[in-house]
């Protein structure tokens, strides 16, 4: 059985597809629509879980704990950003049509370094403030039609959510009355 080193990040994220692999469709030609991105999808994700599927036996293997939990993903505007990233394989564009059953996402390179890497095909789905992110680099221009584990690369994550400092509250003026005497 392989193992994943825990001190071995950027093996973890090429073992994971993100340098630009293609991946999973339908059907050849059915692309998402270019929808604009909801406040569903957009903000940053940490990842909690990452798994790849086993050459060796049928099943799944996880990344180690911690790889996953150092990775982030964001989404803004169209753009998408591994954090921390690899270079070369860090930015990418992305279009969503959340009205397909499932959800369909494609991801390309943004990067100059990355061109060739062409776009992953994938499916998600957004439960609450958990993502969860499907796709299969071994069947290029193919995307996922279920959320199947055990063929697939699956990010599961959670959304960050941004603590905003306190305002200070401002301080009650004492009242002074004036009394008149006279």
């Amino acid at each position: 059985m392989k193992t994943i080193m825990n001190k071995s990040v950027p093996i973890i994220l090429l073992a994971f597809g993100l340098l630009g692999i293609n991946s999973q469709a339908t059907e050849p030609g059915d692309q998402p629509k270019k929808v604009d991105a909801k406040p569903s999808i957009e903000g940053v994700w940490q990842m909690t879980r990452v798994t790849a599927p086993m050459e060796e036996a049928p099943g799944f293997q996880e990344a180690p704990t911690g790889v996953a939990e150092n990775v982030k993903i964001s989404f803004k505007d169209g753009k998408m950003e591994f954090i921390p990233g690899e270079p070369g394989f860090t930015h990418y564009t992305y279009t969503i049509d959340p009205k397909k059953n499932p959800k369909q996402m494609d991801w390309k390179p943004a990067e100059k370094s990355n061109q060739d890497g062409g776009t992953n095909y994938l499916i998600y789905k957004i439960e609450g403030n958990k993502i969860t992110i499907m796709f299969n680099p071994e069947t290029p221009g193919k995307r996922p039609v279920r959320f199947d584990r055990k063929v697939c690369y699956v990010y599961e994550g959670k959304r960050v959510v941004e603590q905003k400092p306190e305002a200070p509250k401002p301080e009650k003026k004492k009242s002074k009355s004036k009394s008149k005497s006279k």
